[in-house]
């Protein structure tokens, strides 16, 4: 019968002491098999001590989607609330685009696949809303320009035309995250606190972008109170997607589960 995984110790997982977990044999006639499982059934692969390897089809793609939100969510709070005088959107395109863009794109493709229809949604909504605003700060893409040019060439009133543009796009969003903040009231309360506190994010700078010409410049306060969330909800699926990983190391971390109804 096959022997329970052993933790090894520090002689072991460097090679100093044999391999408390090495893979165990059985013959059949010719053959060689082996006869390691871990629980549950799932054999388990210790060649490459301190790089785990599950014997699943596809991997969970949620981490990397709470890792894709929650990273560029706390950059973009940090500028708003002006850490280190950051005031610029446009560093903001470093994370928006490679991790934001594709990464939340591709852990969308592999959650349809695994069919996990609210990790899907999940990465393929905030992808798109991460990437489309990231988009419009890309200077060959000639957004910021058009504006200007619609203004007549002058400056100011081209960036109150932009900032107009830009609160419709935050009220937009806001759409799609609050049906992901109703779908998720049988998840977890860092997956749902934080759909929350987005949605109010992105009220806040849906008003102050709105009222930027009116006012002739934006509304500190209310930047400030988005970056707030925004730093908040960072730190939270931050927190999140370690407690999945260390989850499928037997770690339990406490995450905060919802009630769910024996019916689903």
């Amino acid at each position: 019968m096959s022997q329970p995984y052993r933790q090894p110790s520090f002689k072991e997982q460097m090679g100093l002491a044999p391999d408390p977990n090495r893979l165990e044999h059985v013959r059949s006639g010719n053959h060689r098999f082996t006869r390691l499982h871990t629980n549950g059934g799932h054999p388990i692969d210790t060649s490459q001590p301190g790089l785990p390897t599950y014997h699943r089809r596809i991997g969970n793609p949620l981490p990397l989607v709470l890792l894709g939100i929650g990273t560029h969510v706390l950059f973009l709070g940090l500028i708003l609330v002006g850490v280190r005088g950051l005031t610029q959107l446009n560093i903001s395109v470093m994370t928006g685009l490679p991790l934001g863009g594709a990464g939340l794109f591709i852990a969308c493709c592999f959650a349809f696949a695994e069919g996990n229809t609210f990790a899907a949604t999940l990465g393929g909504c905030f992808g798109g809303l991460i990437s489309g605003l990231s988009i419009v700060f890309l200077p060959w893409t000639g957004i910021q320009n058009a504006y200007i040019e619609a203004a007549g060439g002058q400056l100011l009133p081209g960036v109150v035309s932009l900032y107009s543009a830009l609160s419709l796009l935050f009220f937009c969003a806001m759409i799609p995250v609050f049906f992901v903040y109703m779908a998720s009231f049988k998840t977890a309360v860092p997956i749902s606190g934080g759909a929350l506190q987005i949605i109010i994010a992105l009220i806040l700078l849906g008003v102050n972008f709105l009222q930027f010409g009116s006012n002739g410049g934006p509304q500190i306060a209310l930047q400030k109170a988005a970056g707030a969330l925004f730093i908040i909800v960072g730190i939270v699926l931050w927190y999140l997607a370690a407690a999945i990983m260390n989850q499928e190391e037997g770690i339990p971390v406490p995450v905060l589960p919802l009630p769910r109804s024996d019916d689903y």
